[in-house]
């Protein structure tokens, strides 16, 4: 049976379920303790262009998410097919905080399909400060994943970047959430935002590279 809220008297607006509302409620007040970091989202996303400026011939990125099933094994396969359309001389990899040895979920395969990317023989890896210390770059999908690789595996700040920082969507939240488990939706949701971010990746790679041969 469901519980409604009894509309005003003589109005003619049906009365909406208690859930919906409770549903509304919480949304406006998850938007509302997260304004403060949707502002400052050009602020973030200016340092976090900044920190794709490199020197070098050779540019070598590890991405991290939780597990290295779903996001950085996506975002690995995909920043590596940006990077060569754009004739930059880049190595990828993708780790996680987890165990090694683990595939991707359905879900992922099928979206990552979507995108023309074959995840399928992906096994995941796990972070260690070897990893982090050869990497030029780590991008991380959440801002507690930089926290954790800058405190226990002393990254440098400057090498390590949140990837939804670079989203040119204005207000957003820097955190990548994960997918796993959830509806197929939300690993398409999730892997649009990817794609959004690391195609700035690309762009700015490809402009530093292109102003290095100049100079």
């Amino acid at each position: 049976m469901t519980v409604s809220i009894d509309a005003r008297p003589g109005s003619d607006v049906p009365p909406e379920p208690a859930a919906s509302i409770t549903r509304s409620m919480l949304g406006r007040l998850w938007k509302l303790r997260m304004a403060p970091e949707m502002l400052l989202h050009p602020w973030h996303r200016g340092r976090a262009r900044a920190r794709l400026t490199r020197s070098g011939e050779r540019w070598k990125v590890l991405i991290l998410c939780h597990g290295n099933i779903c996001r950085s094994p996506f975002a690995e396969v995909l920043l590596r097919r940006q990077l060569g359309e754009h004739g930059a001389d880049c190595q990828v990899e993708s780790a996680g905080f987890l165990e090694s040895g683990r595939p991707c979920p359905e879900p992922a395969l099928l979206v990552a399909r979507e995108f023309g990317l074959d995840l399928s023989e992906h096994r995941s890896r796990t972070v260690t400060p070897a990893m982090i210390g050869d990497a030029d770059l780590t991008i991380v999908m959440e801002p507690s994943q930089a926290a954790a690789v800058t405190s226990r595996m002393q990254a440098p700040p400057g090498r390590v970047l949140t990837l939804g920082d670079l989203d040119p969507d204005r207000f957003v939240i820097r955190r990548l959430p994960d997918p796993y488990d959830r509806p197929l939706d939300e690993f398409r949701s999730c892997f649009r935002r990817i794609d959004r971010c690391l195609q700035v990746v690309a762009r700015t790679t490809d402009a530093s590279t292109a102003r290095r041969r100049i100079a």
